[in-house]
């Protein structure tokens, strides 16, 4: 005769395996705020900026910008840690003028992930990459944005992607575009 606190194990385990197995087969949905991440001044851009270049790359992650930025950002992603996230600009308006070397643009590199509904004003200078809204795009989209402003660089300089190998689709530049060397 099997004993009662053997069955009650035996329920217990069987409960356990079955818990188990409900969780192997139907995983708990992820919390949707986890893959979502709200900006909305010059702070949180270069918070994000930031975190990108210490080896976050926002793959599977939506970045919403929440109203117009103005001020002095840092590019958002670069060739040793690039942005991979999508960037919903949401209509609003980055009004900024960078300066510097290469990959220069509000998403400095796109490595992937999508930049979409986003304004852009100001002036874009640097070495190589340099465009109005993404400086290398690396099989990323880049849909629905504009730049306003002039773009230059030594090599490689466009008015929505600096270096495109990627998509550009609906977006727009108002202003100049020159290069030293090559021009894309």
């Amino acid at each position: 005769m099997v004993s009662a606190k053997k069955i009650a194990l035996l329920l217990i385990a069987a409960c356990a395996l079955a818990c188990a197995a409900l969780l192997f087969f139907f995983p708990p949905a992820a919390s949707a705020e986890a893959f979502e991440v709200s900006v909305g001044s010059a702070e949180e851009w270069n918070e994000l900026a930031l975190k990108v270049a210490g080896g976050e790359d926002f793959s599977g992650v939506t970045v919403t910008l929440t109203d117009d930025i103005s001020g002095e950002l840092l590019p958002l992603g670069s060739k040793t840690a690039p942005f991979c996230g999508v960037l919903d600009g949401g209509g609003h308006i980055l009004f900024t003028s960078m300066s510097g070397e290469d990959y220069l643009a509000p998403v400095g590199y796109l490595a992937g992930g999508k930049v979409m509904r986003l304004g852009v004003h100001g002036d874009m200078r640097g070495e190589q990459a340099v465009g109005g809204v993404v400086g290398f795009n690396d099989h990323g989209t880049i849909e629905k944005c504009y730049h306003f402003g002039s773009v230059s660089a030594d090599n490689y300089a466009g008015g929505i992607a600096g270096e495109n190998r990627g998509s550009v689709i609906d977006c727009y530049n108002i202003g100049s575009v020159s290069t030293q060397g090559e021009d894309r």
